[in-house]
């Protein structure tokens, strides 16, 4: 994926902010959405990020990096998950406002994408929970194909959608709690599959 910087920052003719009324851009105007639009936004430098991307201006352009950043930030501020930023930055004027985004046919920021940008500590934190959250869910996969008699409360992990209900539906405040919950299953396991390596 080659880079690209953001050039797309000028109103549209199809512009979301062109629905609202008086009164309605008034209160936007007046709220953090402009004054993180002002003062924050552009101060985002793009150009720290070309690094990560490769010279081929044949292959696919990066989404606006900017806009990414942005929104982590705000994820941080607000202290959501990524679930709720990215749904936030859907269907909120303000964080679209905020991220210069009101002119976009569709908002562009995924749940993978955000996922893959280990900018922050909290972002960190959640690679290492969904580390161990994986190792226990493999670990559990193998006890069970060797009929080793699990806890109940451990099957959870076995369960459809348990992951990502875990993983990505974690606010920041939740990871320290979460991690030390997912340690002390790992725990009980590894003990559970010593006894049964003994006793074989």
């Amino acid at each position: 994926m080659s880079f690209r910087l953001n050039t797309n920052q000028q109103m549209a003719i199809y512009d979301s902010l062109f629905l609202l009324t008086e009164r309605e851009i008034k209160h936007l105007k007046s709220s953090w959405a402009e004054i993180f639009s002002k003062k924050i936004f552009p101060i985002i430098k793009e150009d720290r990020f070309r690094v990560l991307y490769n010279d081929n201006s044949a292959t696919r352009t990066n989404n606006p990096v900017n806009v990414y950043f942005g929104l982590l930030i705000l994820k941080e501020l607000f202290n959501q998950s990524d679930e709720e930023a990215l749904d936030s930055l859907m269907f909120d004027i303000r964080y679209q406002h905020a991220l210069h985004t009101t002119s976009f046919k569709e908002q562009l920021v995924s749940k993978n994408s955000m996922n893959s940008l280990m900018i922050s500590f909290s972002c960190k934190r959640l690679s290492r929970l969904g580390l161990i959250y994986s190792s226990v869910k493999q670990l559990i996969k193998v006890m069970a194909q060797a009929n080793i008699r699990l806890p109940e409360n451990l099957k959870v992990y076995l369960e459809e959608g348990q992951y990502h209900d875990t993983i990505y539906r974690s606010k920041n405040k939740d990871l320290n709690s979460k991690l030390k919950i997912v340690l002390t299953d790992a725990l009980k396991l590894y003990s559970l599959y010593l006894n049964f390596l003994a006793g074989c």
